[in-house]
């Protein structure tokens, strides 16, 4: 069987962490990541980061989603938080 490859072809999604604004929760995983209420990803992994004191998820959003600084929402146990991309590390 002969296995051909496409490297032309865009992705379709990216990986990227997020900071969570004002979430008393932290994720787990395969939250919703949302904009403008519409599901543009879901979240990996995430907690709380003590060395910057900020609540933080990783996750895949769509490639337009994935521009640093860009508001997102991040549904927690049914609750939507503000979130935004975060392109460096904090």
């Amino acid at each position: 069987m002969r296995v051909t490859r496409n490297f032309e072809r865009s992705p379709v999604r990216r990986f990227v962490s997020l900071v969570i604004e004002g979430a008393d929760r932290d994720v787990v995983g395969d939250e919703a990541i949302l904009r403008d209420e519409i599901c543009v990803g879901h979240v990996t992994s995430g907690g709380f980061a003590h060395h910057v004191n900020c609540s933080m998820a990783l996750g895949y959003v769509s490639t337009d989603c994935a521009t640093d600084g860009l508001a997102l929402a991040m549904e927690i146990n049914g609750v939507a938080y503000r979130a935004r991309v975060q392109g460096v590390p904090p």
